[in-house]
């Protein structure tokens, strides 16, 4: 039952959203046979591009469902039986130090966790807001300015009817509104999830590094720590096909939707729009930082099971198990990554490279322009 009420709300969103995009897309195309200039063609391209990157990053996990299910289903299993003890209790009761650290690094993960959803929820709220209430100000200041006005929408669309008359007008807004809504949920929801993923998996590296660094000369403990880390290192694949496909669009739509909204931002002369588009920029970089930033994340935190390993005391083992531990070295040396596509590996190099492909496609449109 759950499952068709999830296929009929991703169908019945995919059909609200796309109608508008039909608009746009319609509109941009009208005002290319019309001859109009780039300035105004630039206005609307952002937000077909949006659209799409919402659509595919919805669809990936609606494809995957279960794949993200079982993701879920294995944390929670894994998930430490630890309760998290406020700092005034380690001081009032002796506590074992690797528990104090094992506590501490789950605490913070979920604090961080809690910060990053707030921050993500604020700032989609307050971006959807100004793009739906940018159009009434405008119309605002027009009437008080002129004693009149055009019926304007937050998106620019054309249909076989006139949208900016009325009766259609207030369905048309209304629909609108629950376009920028649908999008920012399909974008930021899906990369709540990610987020997510990334902190619990990178706990659970560090809670590992841990047990590793305090190993002593056992096989069976050996074992099962090594049972652990392949476990985890599976779960990164898990999440790697999951959001691979995705990621790639993410990458090439954010590069063009950076472009386009720096572009804008130089050209408009009206504050409201401007304002409107310096939002919509830093979202966006917000967006793809926070994308590179947690794939760097998982990174480095499986990178540093060998130098915990290091840090044991190796050397009082036995040569087999030292054997045994240089094999894990070794293979920590090869990160487990988040890749878009195995065409690029998310982190932050890949962060200051989309920035720098998006600055060559903003200096060929001034090109242009000019």
């Amino acid at each position: 039952m759950l499952s068709k009420n999830i296929s009929y709300l991703f169908y019945v969103n995919f059909i609200w959203l796309h109608t508008a995009v039909s608009g746009e897309l319609y509109c941009i195309y009208g005002l290319i046979q019309e001859g109009k200039s780039l300035e105004e063609i630039s206005i609307i391209a952002p937000f077909p591009l949006i659209c799409a990157l919402g659509t595919i990053k919805a669809a990936s996990i609606y494809i995957n469902k279960h794949a993200a299910v079982t993701v879920l289903k294995k944390l929670r299993e894994i998930h430490p039986d630890i309760l998290v003890i406020d700092e005034k209790y380690f001081e009032n009761h002796k506590v074992p130090s690797d528990i104090q650290k094992r506590i501490r690094i789950i605490d913070s993960t979920k604090q961080v966790l809690f910060k990053f959803v707030i921050c993500m929820c604020l700032g989609v709220i307050f971006v959807v807001i100004l793009f739906c209430v940018v159009p009434l100000t405008s119309m605002a200041m027009d009437y008080n300015k002129f004693g009149w006005t055009e019926l304007k929408l937050p998106y620019h669309v054309r249909y076989f009817y006139d949208p900016y008359s009325m009766p259609w007008w207030p369905g048309e807004y209304i629909h609108h509104v629950g376009c920028s809504v649908i999008v920012y949920v399909n974008i930021f929801g899906t990369d709540g999830l990610l987020y997510a993923f990334c902190l619990y998996l990178r706990m659970h590296f560090e809670i590992l590094s841990i047990d590793f660094e305090r190993l002593t000369d056992s096989n069976e403990d050996l074992r099962q720590l090594v049972l652990r880390h392949q476990e985890l290192i599976e779960l990164v694949n898990e999440v790697q096909n999951i959001y691979s496909t995705s990621m790639l669009f993410n990458i090439i739509i954010s590069s063009f939707t950076i472009c386009f909204c720096g572009f804008n931002i130089t050209l408009i002369t009206d504050v409201g729009m401007s304002f409107a588009f310096l939002t919509f920029l830093l979202m966006s970089l917000y967006q793809i930082f926070m994308l590179c930033f947690f794939g760097d994340m998982i990174s480095v935190s499986s990178t540093k099971i060998g130098d915990a390993i290091y840090k044991n005391k190796w050397y009082e083992a036995k040569p087999a198990f030292k054997r045994s531990l240089f094999i894990i070295i070794m293979r920590s040396r090869k990160p487990c990554v988040l890749s878009a596509a195995k065409f690029a590996t998310l982190n932050l190099t890949a962060f200051t490279k989309i920035l720098s492909r998006s600055w060559s496609y903003f200096a060929l449109l001034r090109t242009m322009y000019r």
